[in-house]
């Protein structure tokens, strides 16, 4: 990651959060049409100076980021958090109305995305179903996976949405177990 994309994720992420339902409910407004390709050119002249706009991967995931925000500006800034982890918050919170099953479904197809583009259209329904449910997201985190979408992760999320801890993948390099 150069220095130029560390400037412009702080940035972009700062702009995000300094928006105020109160003062900015217009910008707010075209932001979260940033999740219909009918209209997501609403969006882009707020987005336009974090990402280039004639680059798929980053206006995609600009535009995903600052629709999400504008609808659930709660943010979760823990470092070690992940989308993962906060998809797990989701998924307790809905033990009680028995959808935890289909839940977990959900998930596994948001994990079984090849590209940054898939994952952007499955996250409006979690983001929103995190909104409802009064769930955090770590916004800057899911900026950063969302740019570097790949397998590692893919297995950052998983690990924190299953709660697995780090040691459980240590192998020697015969591929068994280290603890004899």
């Amino acid at each position: 990651m150069s220095e130029n994309e560390k400037r412009t994720s702080c940035a972009f992420i700062q702009f995000l959060l300094n928006l105020s339902p109160e003062r900015d409910c217009g910008v707010l407004a075209d932001l979260r049409r940033g999740f219909s390709e009918a209209t997501e050119t609403r969006a882009w002249p707020h987005i336009g100076r974090f990402c280039r706009l004639n680059v798929d991967e980053e206006r995609v995931v600009c535009q995903t980021i600052a629709a999400g925000y504008a609808t659930n500006p709660k943010n979760d800034a823990t470092p070690w958090s992940n989308f993962g982890a906060a998809a797990k918050k989701l998924a307790v919170k809905n033990l009680d109305a028995d959808k935890a099953p289909s839940f977990d479904a959900t998930f596994r197809r948001l994990l079984a995305c090849r590209t940054v583009e898939e994952v952007c259209k499955r996250l409006k329904s979690l983001i929103l179903a995190m909104k409802a449910k009064d769930v955090a997201v770590p916004w800057e985190s899911l900026y950063w996976d969302l740019r570097y979408w790949n397998n590692d992760v893919k297995t950052r999320w998983a690990a924190k949405y299953w709660d697995v801890p780090n040691e459980v993948a240590e192998f020697d390099a015969d591929g068994e177990g280290g603890d004899e």
